[in-house]
């Protein structure tokens, strides 16, 4: 499951995105957290690569941003902890990726939610 950032001019053109996979299981559990519930998204029609595209998208004011960011960190927090929990003392290569697959996707999200130029969020699902 997907979460993109997009970088959009002031014509509406989709200069630069950035996508994000999660697991089934923590998409879900994002969707069913605040989350889900922070900021709107509207239908907003972007141009990719010159066409006309109807995405429902939510706009990164600097207030929104940041509550999102500190939501997703206070979650960072039980994610590494719980990622920790499972791997146990010796985890197998298998175990290892798969425990901490979504930990490493989420730090680099929160890394670019941080990047004031991606100005909309798409919750893709």
């Amino acid at each position: 499951m997907d979460i993109e950032l997009l970088e959009v001019s002031t014509d509406d053109q989709v200069v630069e995105s950035e996508i994000f996979s999660f697991s089934s299981e923590f998409f879900l559990r994002l969707s069913n957290s605040e989350f889900s519930k922070l900021g709107v998204s509207v239908k907003k029609v972007v141009k990719v690569d010159g066409e006309s595209v109807d995405f429902k998208l939510c706009d990164l004011s600097p207030f929104i941003r940041d509550s999102i960011v500190r939501f997703l960190e206070e979650l960072l927090v039980d994610v590494v902890t719980e990622s920790l929990d499972r791997l146990g003392e010796s985890p197998s290569k298998d175990e290892f990726e798969e425990y901490t697959y979504d930990l490493k996707e989420l730090t680099r999200f929160i890394r670019t939610l941080r990047i004031a130029r991606y100005t909309y969020l798409k919750r893709v699902g």
